[in-house]
């Protein structure tokens, strides 16, 4: 006997969570949104997905959406939601920094907790580690106005 289940709704916070919580031992768990007329029905592969992304993305997706915008915290301008995954993929200094948020609060203080959001910023905007988000916001400005 085959068992499995289907989560069916339309947010994708919903699909990330299944990322971050199912378990590779668990039966298989799928992610549908709900049909649309005249379209055809599309499934996720939970397990699958969580393959793809990696163990260490699937551990850090919750901060990676929360970071840039989900459907409880404001999105950055001008930066998709896909942006925080390519970053954490190829930024040491992204994912070094992002680890902090994943302490329990007994484990971490609150300026640390603000450095390390002011360099994941940083890493955002392309700056460079240790840089200040005001000098990265200023070079940006600056390369604007020269621009225009």
């Amino acid at each position: 006997m085959s068992r499995y289940t289907v989560l069916i709704g339309d947010d994708t916070d919903l699909k990330v969570s299944l990322c971050y919580h199912a378990s590779a031992m668990a039966f298989p768990i799928y992610f549908q949104p709900r049909s649309k007329p005249h379209s055809e029905a599309v499934s996720w592969d939970i397990h699958k997905l969580q393959g793809h992304l990696s163990a260490d993305v699937c551990q850090n997706i919750l901060f990676i959406r929360a970071i840039l915008g989900c459907d409880t915290t404001p999105k950055l301008h001008g930066f998709g939601k896909g942006v925080g995954l390519k970053l954490f993929e190829k930024s040491v200094p992204f994912r070094r920094e992002s680890l902090v948020f994943n302490l329990s609060p007994e484990n971490v203080s609150k300026a640390n907790i603000i450095e390390s959001g002011e360099q994941l910023l940083v890493s955002l905007y392309k700056g460079v580690h240790k840089q200040t988000l005001n000098t990265v916001r200023i070079g940006s400005f600056t390369e604007k106005i020269a621009k225009a």
